[in-house]
């Protein structure tokens, strides 16, 4: 039977098992000290009757060397490590890589398999779990920027964060809510089955009212004090921002109806920075003054 410096390799690492075994040799055996080399060369001739010199263990375990040993010697060798002779291990080597081979053939294609079905179904996953929001304006169904909106994320027993991106991690939240200055409050669940989520938001009316008023014209006065005394809490709490001196200012409800409805318009382009409601009326309302904020 021909062999090869590969079949001495499989004789060499089932050398450094015994020795493992035996002599608790646990180095590769170009790593052998002098100490090991004496050592196995005693284990060698009390198992076999035998041994080899220590410039063969040299040449040959220590270093790589381009011819194969002796024959008796590979028997040597083969004996010490459970064989009858070197034919018999490269019998027994040779029934052993058969019976891996079919094994490898069939493991590869499964590897193989199993990690492109791994990647698509992490990709499968990441979409799913990164979820893009849009939202649209009820009426108009144009877009609303997302910077115009303020959106708080929700998840049970953890702090709400504000969410910074309209692309998010959908397994972050249980749900989400949305509000801005012109749009009506809207909380929904989140979904892991969809990579858009499309949101519909509803015009603010009392806000848009404000908005109008603050920046029109009219010949019936008081009929706008009439409207805003039905949609204003009488106990309104309204703050008016003043960026230019870092402050705000606090009117009461008849107060912020009378600058806003006075021909001369003391209150002008507002914007609506904050609103809460109270039995359907305006309840908190913090504002600024456009012009102002660019004083």
């Amino acid at each position: 039977m021909n062999s090869s410096p590969e079949d001495f390799k499989r004789l060499k690492q089932k050398v450094r098992e015994k020795t493992s075994l035996n002599l608790m040799i646990n180095k590769e055996l170009e790593d052998w000290s002098m100490n090991d080399i004496h050592a196995f060369q005693d284990d060698l001739e009390k198992q076999c009757k035998s041994s080899v010199s220590e410039k063969w263990v040299y040449t040959h375990f220590k270093n790589e060397h381009p011819k194969l040993p002796r024959v008796d010697v590979l028997n040597l060798l083969s004996e010490y490590c459970g064989y009858k002779s070197w034919t018999h291990f490269l019998n027994e080597n040779l029934v052993e890589l058969k019976q891996q081979q079919p094994f490898k053939k069939v493991l590869l294609p499964l590897l193989l398999l199993f990690i492109l079905f791994a990647l698509v179904f992490l990709n499968g996953f990441w979409k799913a779990e990164q979820t893009f929001l849009i939202f649209k304006d009820a009426y108009t169904r144009k877009s609303v920027p997302f910077e115009q909106l303020n959106i708080i994320g929700f998840k049970q027993n953890e702090p709400a964060h504000t969410l910074k991106s309209p692309l998010f991690n959908v397994s972050r939240y249980d749900s989400i809510c949305v509000n801005g200055a012109y749009y009506k409050k809207k909380c929904f669940p989140t979904s892991i089955h969809s990579d858009t989520m499309s949101v519909v938001l509803y015009p603010d009316d009392y806000v848009l009212m404000l908005n109008f008023f603050s920046r029109s014209e009219t010949d019936n006065w008081q009929k706008r004090k009439t409207q805003l005394r039905q949609v204003i809490h009488t106990d309104a709490e309204i703050f008016q921002v003043h960026p230019k001196y870092q402050g705000l200012e606090i009117l009461n409800k008849q107060e912020f109806i009378d600058r806003l409805t006075l021909p001369t318009h003391s209150l002008k382009d507002l914007e609506i920075l904050d609103i809460q409601y109270q039995n359907d009326q305006i309840f908190r309302l913090r504002f600024v003054q456009k012009e102002l904020a660019h004083d």
